[in-house]
């Protein structure tokens, strides 16, 4: 996995898993040569700071957005603000409530990427 933390909002996440989703043509593909199809270049994304919603199973981001938006950073600084690196999910959101003593609403609104 490799982390990238986000140049505006400083938030951590980690990708892996590198897809190419093949698209309807456009403009840009055609004149590249592309003339049947256009691709796009995404990851799997591990977000520890955001709940994934109910029935999705992985976020996935766009390449042209990881690169405009994130820098990568090494390894000891992600694991160092999340020691245990994995996808925050529903369990983790109701064990933080109980221990901050706030509701999981409050947590959502405070979520960002």
């Amino acid at each position: 996995m490799k982390y990238y933390q986000n140049i505006n909002t400083n938030e951590i996440i980690g990708i892996h898993n590198m897809r190419e989703v093949i698209m309807e043509p456009n403009n840009n593909s055609i004149k590249s040569g592309y003339k049947d199809y256009s691709y796009s270049v995404v990851y799997d994304m591990v977000c520890p700071n955001r709940l994934i919603p109910n029935g999705i199973d992985s976020f996935c981001i766009e390449h042209v957005f990881l690169i405009k938006n994130y820098k990568r950073i090494k390894r000891e600084l992600a694991l160092e603000k999340y020691p245990l690196f994995k996808q925050y999910d529903y369990n983790d959101l109701k064990n933080e409530a109980e221990i901050l003593n706030v509701s999981k609403l409050d947590i959502i609104k405070k979520q960002t990427f």
